[in-house]
């Protein structure tokens, strides 16, 4: 098995950039890990936290990654951010998909709602933590 936690994380980033909801509400500000400095607010973070495998018989059989997938915005944008938090969750929970040979499976394991005043301005963060099980696909 490849780099599983790349793969995951394309698919996740693809389609958010591919749901119109997501689009009105951020266009493309869509990133993995770190946002570029200046961005315009709010955007999305998909970030990959951790993960476990498991192991069969001189190969790993199942990839579990964790990934923190959330809105950030200024406390203003309260109400896009919870829209795009609600959205995040309709697209991710209970996804059961096929992608590049890898079967992906997620579901929520916590949600995320956190302040941010690490820059003097009041940041909201919003959305969750997504267990995935990557498989090879059969």
């Amino acid at each position: 098995m490849a780099l599983e936690t790349v793969i995951v994380e394309k698919w996740m980033i693809d389609l958010m950039l591919a749901d119109a909801a997501i689009g009105a509400l951020i266009g493309t500000d869509i990133y993995p890990i770190v946002a570029p400095q200046g961005l315009k607010r709010p955007f999305m973070l998909v970030i990959y936290q951790q993960g476990s495998d498991i192991n069969s018989i001189g190969e790993r059989s199942l990839a579990q990654p964790l990934f923190q997938v959330k809105m950030v915005g200024r406390h203003q944008d309260v109400a896009t951010l919870r829209a795009g938090a609600n959205r995040i969750d309709a697209l991710l929970q209970d996804k059961r998909v096929v992608v590049a040979g890898y079967q992906i499976r997620v579901q929520r394991e916590m949600e995320i709602r956190t302040p941010d005043f690490g820059t003097g301005v009041e940041y909201e963060n919003m959305g969750g933590m997504y267990r995935c099980w990557v498989s090879l696909a059969a």
